[in-house]
């Protein structure tokens, strides 16, 4: 299957990743989306997206 979308999800918690990745994986979008660990000072160093929330 062939997706038009990607999805990023940047978090501190490598716990709140697996989370996410698992209810992806439940929901058959595990390809669509991709999970980033990152670090307090990371902002910036991410890739360019069209879109983001934080929350």
């Amino acid at each position: 299957m062939s997706h038009l979308i990607k999805v990023i999800a940047v978090d501190l918690q490598v716990e709140a990743l697996a989370h996410i990745e698992e209810k992806m994986e439940m929901a058959g979008l595990n390809r669509v989306v991709e999970t980033w660990k990152c670090e307090a000072d990371d902002i910036g160093k991410l890739p360019q997206v069209d879109f983001a929330m934080s929350f």
